[in-house]
């Protein structure tokens, strides 16, 4: 019997036994790691023997700069169940901020396994806009006003354009923010039954108001896109913000393109009200910057609209709510968290500021949401859905 019958696959066959070869599967996730300098992150190996595999195995990786390190640096495997071992992967503050592609070599009993991983390392400087910590508040404002805004470490502060949904903030009243930089939040997209313009939009274009926003009685999606949403909410608004001295604008209600009744706007789909959308915080932008420059413009949430040409150019950032946890305590897994962070990131590549606000109570939960979102390189606040407090600001 010649040996070119037998197939050697590191296995020996022997009477009817098989005995494989001692060997090692190894698995590694995230298969892509945002680091800031000077801070780490983590992978999870999962290495499972084969074969009565049994000693140790040493860990390091490939193609890291330097100034990137991994501990530990070798695993004890023993018996026949996988290995599960949290690695850290830490970058020193001198790691230039980039892109690396990278390999974790697992070596030893005359094995070698690597696996691939991307690493990408941000700035641990503030963002350019120096913004670093944030506070999101829309009600609860007590009788003093915004002196307990101002007395917080936040770098900027988002608060309602109004006190009560009426009487819009005065300059003097911002003056107890301390010259912190802050944004009026106003809707572009629905409006409010308890909203000053309310009535007005019922005496006067009443057919504005389109299906309702599910979870929120009293709010109705709008045609965002009608020339007299523009005159009778819109500039208005704008004008409030500038007269009382805000810095800029966070408009809610940017996802109104998803949610309204196509029903009732005949002719539409969901790609045209998203170019509405796009084509409407275009004309914000170039009417509160040509009155002042400096002045920023931040949609919240809808970050898909950031592939519509014309959104980045006109946008000086976005504020994302739930991107790691929904209201409240409930870790964002589903596949539209991914699909809204690949948007996030993209977004940031672009070089504007991603706010981050997750509505967690669980101290767990509420660092987990900090940490996740510094790694990413965004600004991240955790607080309570009614934003009707002050919650301690993310480390």
């Amino acid at each position: 019997m010649g040996w070119g019958r037998f197939f050697f696959l590191g296995v020996f066959l022997t009477g009817c036994n098989l005995f494989f070869l001692p060997s090692l599967t190894l698995a590694l996730m995230p298969t892509s790691l945002t680091v800031q300098q000077g801070q780490q992150g983590t992978l999870t190996l999962t290495l499972t023997p084969q074969g009565g595999f049994d000693g140790q195995v040493t860990l390091s990786l490939v193609g890291a700069p330097t100034g990137v390190s991994l501990s530990p640096d070798s695993l004890q495997v023993t018996g026949a169940n996988p290995v599960i071992q949290n690695l850290a992967v830490s970058v020193a503050p001198s790691v230039d901020p980039g892109s690396y592609p990278l390999s974790l070599r697992v070596q030893g009993g005359g094995i070698a396994k690597a696996a691939s991983f991307r690493l990408s390392v941000v700035s641990s400087s503030p963002s350019p806009s120096g913004v670093r910590t944030w506070v999101y508040q829309l009600t609860g404002y007590p009788p003093s006003g915004l002196a307990q805004l101002g007395s917080t470490a936040a770098d900027l502060v988002v608060i309602d354009l109004t006190k009560d949904g009426r009487v819009p903030w005065s300059p003097q009243d911002l003056q107890a923010l301390r010259g912190k930089r802050a944004l009026a939040y106003l809707e572009v997209g629905g409006m409010e039954n308890y909203r000053a313009e309310y009535l007005l939009v019922q005496q006067q274009a009443s057919d504005l108001l389109l299906n309702t926003v599910p979870g929120w009685p009293g709010e109705w999606y709008v045609k965002y896109w009608d020339e007299r949403w523009w005159d009778l909410v819109v500039a208005p608004r704008l004008d409030k913000a500038l007269a009382a001295g805000f810095q800029g604008v966070y408009l809610d209600l940017v996802d109104a393109y998803e949610g309204i009744s196509l029903s009732l706007v005949p002719g539409e789909t969901r790609d045209t009200l998203a170019q509405r959308m796009v084509a409407l915080l275009q004309r914000i932008s170039a009417y509160v910057k040509a009155r002042r420059p400096d002045f920023w413009v931040f949609p919240q949430n809808a970050p898909e609209l950031r592939a519509w040409p014309g959104y980045l150019a006109a946008v000086d950032g976005v504020g994302l709510e739930e991107l790691f946890f929904y209201a409240t305590d409930r870790a964002c897994t589903d596949p539209g968290c991914a699909v809204r962070l690949r948007h996030a990131r993209a977004i940031r590549e672009a070089g504007k500021l991603v706010l981050t606000v997750d509505y967690a109570l669980d101290p767990r939960n509420v660092r987990t949401a900090c940490q996740k979102a510094r790694e990413e390189g965004f600004v991240p606040y955790v607080t309570v859905v009614e934003l009707d407090r002050i919650s301690p600001l993310c480390p």
